[in-house]
C-alpha cells in the first residue's frame, strides 16, 4: 500500500511543478549542483517539461495517465454508489 501512496504523491507533486527535478534542485541549492543535464540523454536541463517531453518516458506517462483515469473512475463510481446508498435510505 506504501509505494502505491508513494507513486501517487509523486504524480501530484509532478502535475503541480514540485518535483525535484535537477533544475529545481540547483535553485535551492546552487552550491551543490553544478551541472543540470538529464542524466538520461545528456543533452538537456532536467526540468518539468523535459521530463514530460522526453520521448523515452513516453511509455510511464501513458502509465502515469492511464492510472490517474482509473482512480478517478473508481472515486466516481464510489462517490455515486454511496450517493445513490444516501438516497434509497
Amino acid at each position: 500500500m506504501s509505494s502505491i501512496n508513494n507513486n501517487f504523491i509523486k504524480h501530484l507533486k509532478l502535475t503541480n511543478n514540485l518535483l525535484p527535478t535537477l533544475e529545481i534542485m540547483k535553485e535551492r541549492r546552487y552550491d551543490l549542483y553544478g551541472d543540470v543535464k538529464c542524466i538520461m540523454c545528456l543533452e538537456e536541463n532536467e526540468d518539468d517539461d523535459h521530463l514530460i517531453y522526453y520521448q523515452q518516458l513516453k511509455d510511464k506517462w501513458l502509465m502515469v495517465a492511464n492510472n490517474i483515469k482509473h482512480k478517478c473512475d473508481q472515486m466516481l463510481k464510489d462517490l455515486l454508489s454511496q450517493e445513490k446508498h444516501l438516497q434509497l435510505n
